[in-house]
C-alpha cells in the first residue's frame, strides 16, 4: 500500500459520502456561557474527544458566542453530544444554539454538486479507513472522481506570536425569506467569480439560520471584502438579521466516523481483533485507530510471509499506540535482527549456488572484483550485501526473483535501518506507517531469498 510522507491523512469528503455511506448528516453548534472561558472550553472540548475522538471541528469566537463546533455525525450520535453539551452550557450559565444543514457548496473546490451512484457505488468503508492511513493510491483515485474534495492538513496553526495565521469567518442569516432559495444558484455564481481563490463554503439550512457563510482567511481584510460584499447583496434577498462571527481555528477536521464508533452500534471486526490484542487501542482517536488497523494488517499479511518478525511488528504497534519513540527504534532493530539472521544463512547459499566448489575463495575474488573490498563476506555491510547479490544474480545466478522490485523493497528498508542507527532523530513517530510498508515488503524479499537459498527451517521465513 502506498503512503503518504505523514502518517494521517485529513481529506475533505464530499457531502454525498458523508450522507450516502456513512449515514452522516452537517451540524453546526454554536456555544456561550457566562463563567471561565478557559474552563468552559475545556470542559466541551472533554465532552468532545469523549464521545466523537478528534472527529470534529472546534472554533473559539470572537462576538456573540465563544465556541463553534462543526461536525459531520449519525442523529443517534448528534443527539448524545447535544445532551452533554446543555449539561456544560447550563453549568456555565450558557446556551446552545444549533444549525443544521441541508445543502453544502465549496466555493474553494471544483467538485461536483453530486456524486453518480456508480461512483458512490465504489466507495466503501474499507477505503475510507486506507485514505485516512495515508493510501496515496486510494487518494489519487478519489480526488480524481470527486469523492475527496481538498484536504485539512495544510492549514496552519493559529500563531503564538499574537497574530492570526488562520482564522474562520461566520457569517449567518436568520428568519431570511424564501427568496434565497429562488437565487441560490445565483448567489453561488457570483461569490465563486468574486473570490475564486478564497477559502469559501455556502451552508444552507435550519435552525438558528438559513444560511450559513465559512471563509478561511489570514488577513483581516479578506474578511471584511467578503463581508461587505454579503451584506450588500442580502439587502436584496430582505434578511431581517445577520450575525457576523470571527473565529480562532483550533482544531479541523472532516473524517466521517468509518467505526461507528459514537453511537451503540458496534466497531468492526478488524477494530475488535486490534483492541483484543492490544487493549490500549481502545482509548485511541478514530484517524489513530484507522493507522493502527492498518498496522495490523500489515503486521498479519508479513508474519504469514515471515515469522521471525513478529517481535518487530507487536514493537511497532505498541510504539505507536503508545507514541513511545524507545520501542519504534526497538522495532527497527528487531527487524535488522532479524535480517541479519537471514543474510547469513542464505546469502552463502546462494554463494554456493554460483560458484559449485571452492566457492569461499571464488566469493572473495569476486568481492574484491566487483565490489573493490578486500574483507571476506560475513564482514560486509548490508548495503555491501544487496550490491553484491545485485552482481552475483546479474553474472551468475539469473534468477527472476531478485528484480528490480526485490532489490527496491530491501533498499528502503535498509535505508530507514540507516537513518534508525545514524541519524536517530530523524526517525519520529510520523513515520511510522511509511516504516510499517517497508517492514512489509522485507517480509516478501526475506522469504524470496530464503527459499532460494533452500533454507530448511520452516519456523522462519
Amino acid at each position: 500500500m502506498p503512503t503518504s510522507p505523514t502518517r494521517n491523512y485529513f481529506p475533505v469528503w464530499h457531502p454525498d459520502v458523508h450522507r450516502g455511506i456513512l449515514d452522516e448528516e452537517l451540524y453546526f453548534i454554536f456555544l456561550n456561557s457566562y463563567g471561565d472561558f478557559d474552563e468552559f472550553a475545556k470542559a466541551v472540548t472533554g465532552v468532545l474527544e469523549s464521545l466523537l475522538k478528534g472527529r470534529y471541528s472546534l472554533y473559539h469566537v470572537f462576538g456573540n458566542y465563544d465556541i463553534i463546533v462543526r461536525l459531520w455525525a449519525r442523529r443517534s450520535a448528534y443527539n448524545s453530544l447535544l445532551a452533554e453539551l446543555r449539561e456544560q452550557c447550563r453549568a456555565f450559565a450558557g446556551s446552545v444554539q444549533q444549525f443544521n444543514v441541508d445543502k453544502t457548496f465549496y466555493l474553494w473546490s471544483e467538485f461536483p454538486k453530486s456524486l453518480p451512484p456508480e461512483v458512490l457505488d465504489s466507495v466503501s468503508r474499507d477505503q475510507i479507513r486506507a485514505v485516512q492511513a495515508g493510501d496515496t493510491g486510494v487518494i489519487a483515485r478519489f480526488r480524481s472522481n470527486g469523492v475527496i474534495v481538498g484536504e485539512i492538513s495544510g492549514r496552519p496553526p493559529y500563531g503564538s506570536d499574537g497574530k492570526f495565521k488562520s482564522l474562520m469567518m461566520v457569517q449567518f442569516l436568520r428568519e431570511t425569506s424564501s427568496i434565497l432559495h429562488i437565487v441560490q444558484d445565483e448567489l453561488i455564481t457570483e461569490l465563486s467569480s468574486h473570490f475564486p481563490t478564497e477559502q469559501v463554503s455556502l451552508y444552507f439550512g435550519f435552525g438558528l439560520g438559513t444560511l450559513l457563510v465559512k471563509q478561511i482567511a489570514t488577513d483581516m481584510r479578506q474578511f471584511l471584502k467578503l463581508g461587505d460584499h454579503i451584506r450588500k447583496k442580502l439587502r436584496l434577498l430582505r434578511a431581517n438579521s445577520s450575525t457576523y462571527l470571527v473565529a480562532q481555528l483550533v482544531l479541523e477536521n472532516d473524517n466521517g466516523d468509518a467505526e461507528v464508533q459514537s453511537n451503540n452500534e458496534p466497531l468492526s471486526e478488524e477494530a475488535r481483533a486490534l483492541i483484543q490484542k492490544y487493549p490500549d487501542a481502545k482509548s485511541l482517536r478514530i484517524d489513530d485507530l484507522f493507522v493502527a488497523m492498518a498496522l495490523n494488517e500489515r503486521a498479519i499479511a508479513s508474519i504469514r510471509l515471515c515469522p521471525g518478525l513478529k517481535n518487530g511488528f507487536s514493537l511497532l504497534i505498541r510504539s505507536f499506540i503508545g507514541k513511545d519513540r524507545g520501542q519504534l527504534l526497538q522495532a527497527i532493530s528487531s527487524f535488522v535482527e532479524e535480517l541479519e539472521r537471514v543474510r547469513k544463512d542464505a546469502v552463502p547459499s546462494l554463494c554456493k549456488r554460483a560458484f559449485s566448489s571452492g566457492w569461499e575463495t571464488e566469493t572473495n575474488s569476486f568481492i574484491k572484483e566487483k565490489l573493490k573490498k578486500g574483507k571476506p563476506l560475513a564482514e560486509l555491510s548490508l548495503g555491501e550485501i544487496l550490491h553484491f547479490i545485485r552482481e552475483l544474480n546479474a553474472l551468475h545466478l539469473h534468477l527472476p526473483e531478485l528484480d528490480k522490485e526485490w532489490e527496491e523493497s530491501l533498499s528502503r528498508f535498509i535505508s530507514i535501518r540507516n537513518d534508525a542507527f545514524h541519524k536517530p532523530e530523524t526517525i519520529a513517530l510520523a513515520r511510522i506507517y511509511e516504516i510499517g510498508l517497508a517492514a512489509e515488503a522485507l517480509a516478501s524479499s526475506l522469504k524470496s531469498l530464503q527459499t532460494l537459498a533452500g533454507d530448511p527451517d520452516t519456523r522462519q521465513c
